[in-house]
This record gives structure tokens, sequence and C-alpha cells, in this order.
């Protein structure tokens, strides 16, 4: 309901900013874009824009903006009207293009403005991009005749948990949208990304291919020195699961409390009692969450079990990152080794 409302608010205000917009004279469309000469780009995301950033690493040409800059996460984010602005008046915008980003698509749908080149990353993955999974135990969301939420448990048997391709169980199959956290999808979409810059700025290609080159060696010596570690081992997470594209890179196996975009944040007794007993099970001296979570249910889990020294490990989805951490440093390449690091221990 709360999706529906501020689609409606931004197709109005898109529809207001567009009529008043269009009178404006040309040259002052060209100083909106591309402020200092340079051509403006807009990453919705911390991971695109920092892709962006190392691919534009050496060149003056490009202005590079971060839109999500706060910590928001990306499936709550509100966007501003000057958010609607920016993407409506920039010269390049890269997005996701998962369901979080319907009121991008809700503003790219309502613009007049031909000229700008726009990037949907899911579609830059194509096949790779995958549907949602629920796995067994997971605990799902349904919605009410009234748009309120209730949630349940999803409780599959055994055999149907080691089909990975008709797994999914979705009401309308939607697509998990954190494709960024697979090295696989990462090389695919720099090297789109990089075709982008060149295309605005041949001249200087040469620099976006050889960072692009850096950036590809990279993913290549992660995928090499962690690849193949975890195949077929097994982890817990108890939180939200935005991780699926990562586990599926690593042949990891995987029990969750929540799918990657759920809304909810309060396990059931069941959902909790289910986690406990698979700790339990597998003897495990790790449980993971991500980077916003509580750890309240991971430290309900870990008390209930039998093993009450097992420790809670962060996974970094960088969903919420916030430009300070940015300014301090913050990086994709050092997060997913990061990442890699905190699931190598369950090898020991």
């Amino acid at each position: 309901m709360q999706k529906l409302n501020l689609k409606f608010f931004l197709i109005c205000l898109t529809a207001i900013f567009l009529f008043n917009f269009s009178s404006c004279k040309k040259d002052n469309l060209q100083n909106v874009q591309s402020k200092n000469g340079k051509i403006k780009i807009i990453a919705t995301t911390f991971p695109i824009y920092d892709w962006v950033k190392i691919l534009t690493q050496g060149s003056q040409k490009f202005d590079v903006e971060l839109l999500v800059k706060d910590g928001s996460d990306l499936h709550s984010f509100n966007p501003s009207t000057h958010d609607v602005i920016k993407l409506s008046t920039c010269d390049v915008l890269i997005f996701n293009g998962g369901e979080s980003d319907f009121w991008v698509k809700d503003v790219l749908r309502n613009s007049r403005q031909n000229e700008q080149k726009i990037v949907n990353l899911i579609e830059v993955i194509g096949k790779n991009a995958k549907e949602e999974k629920l796995v067994q135990g997971m605990q799902k969301e349904h919605y009410h005749a009234n748009g309120e939420i209730c949630t349940e448990e999803h409780h599959h048997d055994e055999d149907e948990i080691e089909s990975t391709e008709n797994h999914a169980e979705n009401d309308e199959g939607e697509i998990d949208e954190h494709i960024w956290l697979s090295l696989k999808n990462a090389k695919i979409v720099c090297e789109q990304i990089c075709k982008t810059l060149c295309e605005f700025d041949f001249e200087n290609s040469s620099i976006y291919e050889n960072n692009f080159l850096q950036a590809n060696q990279k993913i290549e010596n992660l995928q090499n020195q962690y690849f193949e570690k975890f195949k077929n081992k097994t982890v817990i997470v108890c939180d939200r699961f935005p991780f699926r594209y990562l586990f599926d890179d690593l042949e990891l196996n995987y029990f969750a409390a929540f799918p990657g975009c759920s809304s909810e944040t309060n396990a059931s007794f069941e959902t909790a009692a289910f986690l406990t007993k698979k700790l339990d099970e597998l003897n495990s001296s790790f449980v993971f969450v991500t980077e916003s979570s509580d750890k309240k249910l991971a430290k309900t889990i870990i008390e209930n079990s039998k093993n009450k020294s097992c420790q809670i490990e962060v996974l970094d989805s960088m969903q919420s990152t916030t430009l300070k951490e940015i300014e301090n440093g913050k990086n994709y390449f050092d997060v997913m080794e990061k990442n890699f690091l905190s699931l190598e221990k369950i090898l020991k």
C-alpha cells in the first residue's frame, strides 16, 4: 500500500517537474547535466558507484554521484524531489533495476529526455539474474487484502531443498536484486560500464579499458583464492538472506530466517526453533547476520541451542553503506574479501 502511494506521488511529481522543465532553454539543461563541463553520471547504490569510480580513475571527464548515500536500505529508500530531478537530468543513469527500483522506472517512463543513457544492470546480466528462493524453514511474507503484511513459515521436504532451479516458490517470481554480491556479475557489469564510458569519451577509452582490466584481475584473484573452498558446506544466516548470488557462486548451502528482500525482521517461534535445531544438527561454530542486524535473533538461537559458544559473524550486503564510510575508504573489493574471510571461519 505504501509502495502504491509512493508510486502515485512520483508520477505526479515527475509530470509537474517535466512540464516546467520542458519550457527551459537547452543551455539550462546542459548546465544541470554537465556541471563544470563534465558528463554527469548518477549511480543509485554504493556498489554501482564504486564500480564507476574504479573505472573512471585517472579521467577528469566524468562527475560521478551516489544517489542513496545516507545509509538507507535500498528496499526502504524514499526519493526526494531533488532526487527525481537528478535522475531526470543526468547524462548517464546506472541503476540496479530490481523491484526496489520501481520508482526509478516510473521517473524514466515519464521522462522526456531522449539523449540520456540508461543502464539497467539486471538487464545487463540477463540470464544470470535469479529469482528469490525460499529454503526450508524460511519465513516468507504474504499480504492481506488491506495491504498489511502477514508472515508464515515455509516448510519444504528434503528433496525439494536439493533442487536449485525449480526450488523458488514466489507468488510473483520476484527477481533477487542483490546482483552485486556475485563476482561473476561484477565482471559483466564492469565491462558494460566500461563500454558506456568509452561511448561518451572515446578519446580516453584506453584509460577505462585499462581500469577494467585491473578490476577484472582483482575479480579473478578473488575467485582463484576463494572459489571451490566452500563447496557443499552449509551456513546458518539468522537474518534476511541477500546473499544468494554470493552463495551460489561458492556452491555454499544455507538456511536463513527471511528472504533477501523481506521487510520482516521479527522471526516467529517456528522459524527460531527451526534454525536452532539446524544449529544443533550442524554443530556450527558460527552463525551469520547482515551488517544492519541487531543480532537479537542470532543471540536467541545460540542461547537456545546446545552450542552456547557459537559466535556471530557479519556479512556485509552493502545495502546501507553511507557516504562517510566511502570517504573513509570503504570499497567493493575490500568488502567482498572481508565477506570471504568471514565465511572462511567455518572451515576451521
